[in-house]
Order: C-alpha cells, then structure tokens, then sequence
C-alpha cells in the first residue's frame, strides 16, 4: 500500500530542473550509504551483518550523472551512478535491528524483525479499528473484527514493500501507526473533502486529518511529489478547499503536464 505497488515503478523523462532541484533535495534530506552507521548509531559491522542477513530495505535514492531511481519511480536514469541515500525511516530500523542482533543473534534477526512488524501492525489495526475498518484497511475487518487471513495477507505484504524500500520514499520513521495511519488518512481525507463539497474553507475534522497525514508523510523528492499521496492529499486539497499550508502557496509544480508523460513499468528503465 505504499506508493508503488510491487515492483511497479512510474518512468519520468529526465528533466534538467527537477533533477537538479532532487539531487539537492535527496542530498539534504536523507543519509548517504557510506553516513548511514553513524547516524544510526551503531557499529560498521552491525549494518553490514544487517545487509547480510537481507534486512535492509533496498536504498531509498540512487543518484546517476543523469537521472535518479528510487523504489517507485525514476527519473531518467542513464550515466555513472555516484550515490546511494537511505530516508530517515531506516535509521530507526537499524537501530532497531542492532539491538536484535546482540540480543537475539544475527541468525534469529529476520524472524525477530519481522515478528515486530506483524505485532506492532496488528496493535495499531485494533488501536484504530473504528476508523480503520472504514478507511483503508476495511479489507482486513469484519463485523468490526480483524479477519486472521487476511490480516496475515497484509503482513506479509507489508514486509515485503518494506524490504523493497517504497514504505521508506513514504515515512518519516516506520511503526505499525505511521502504515495504518497513512493509508488510513489517505482514504478518509479525500471523502471528508467530498462531503463539503459546495461549501468553502475546510471543517476542523479534514484539517485536522491532514495534519496528521502531514505529520506521518515524507516531502517526497521533488521528481515524486507529482504523483505522491502528498499531492493528493495535502497539495491538491489545500489548493481546492483554499486551506492555507505551509509550502503550498498555488500550484507551482506542472503536475497535469508531467503526469501525462508517465509510462508504467514492472523495472526501471533509462530514458
């Protein structure tokens, strides 16, 4: 349920500007492969014991000469690669997975972990059951139940999109809460815009919904941002309802124009 579905990934043709303003971007606001022990905190052999035991999500952002890749889209892609970043929501992870390693042992660390996403997953599910068997994960409930196969579906599924690093594009750190509320909000904001439909302005309760969407979602790198949740549901909603938003001062990004030269694809492609 993250951005990309699978191994789907949206292809932009390349563009000077968004590229240069996404280096940047990327450059700025994410960690760099060879920084990533560091600012986790943990020792170089922890990370490499983690990539080896093949639970670490694959790399958030791979810059080439021309052209950027990320697990759910592309952005040219053609030259020398030259860096590899990981977003902020992997840094926890690591930490996390450090201090499983020296309790558990690197051989019961992929169990371990992945043990935690299913309870932590579960727990935030029941935590906002009412909300969540209406907006997002209706699939998962039953009679205000969550149904076990296809709760276990879903985590399945949500370990899978971890490790292939589009939950990473997504969040700003990664627990049960921040999955279920981002899918959460990203179906009840759009349908409290709905029903105030005619009238200006936006209600307490859809400012307050993308405020916490806002909280729990990353900027996106200026190359995504156009077919981002975000977009959606920050940007566009802000822009029609006339909510004012931090960053959002009109529609600044060509959003309709690049959208139309998107071309689906199961691989990155160079263009």
């Amino acid at each position: 349920m993250a951005v990309v579905k699978g191994a789907m990934v949206i292809a932009f043709d390349f563009d000077p500007r968004l590229y240069e303003d996404s280096v940047r971007w990327i450059q700025s606001e994410c960690v760099a492969v060879d920084e990533l022990h560091a600012a986790a905190g943990i020792a170089r052999r922890d990370l490499d014991d983690a990539l080896a035991a093949g639970v670490i999500p694959r790399p958030t952002y791979q810059l080439y000469d021309c052209g950027i890749a990320s697990p759910v889209a592309s952005l040219g892609v053609t030259g020398r690669l030259f860096g590899t970043y990981y977003g902020p929501a992997v840094v926890g992870w690591l930490r996390r997975a450090s201090v499983y390693r020296a309790r558990y042992g690197i051989n019961r660390l992929p169990d371990r972990l992945r043990e935690w996403v299913e309870r932590d997953f579960r727990e935030a599910l029941l935590a906002q059951a009412e909300s969540a068997s209406q907006f997002g994960w209706s699939h998962l409930f039953e009679g205000g139940r969550l149904v076990p196969h296809a709760f276990d579906e879903a985590t399945a599924k949500l370990w899978t999109e971890w490790l292939d690093g589009g939950w990473v594009v997504c969040l700003n750190e990664f627990s049960g809460y921040d999955v279920v509320s981002k899918d959460l909000e990203l179906e009840r904001i759009p349908a409290l815009a709905a029903a105030m439909k005619g009238q200006s302005g936006g209600g307490d309760d859809l400012v307050e919904a993308m405020l916490r969407f806002d909280r729990i979602v990353r900027p996106f790198a200026p190359f995504e941002r156009p077919m981002s949740s975000r977009r959606r549901v920050i940007d566009l909603v802000a822009l029609e309802r006339g909510i004012a938003w931090p960053g959002v001062v009109g529609d600044e990004t060509p959003a309709e124009v690049r959208l139309g030269s998107i071309e689906r694809e199961d691989r990155l492609r160079c263009v």
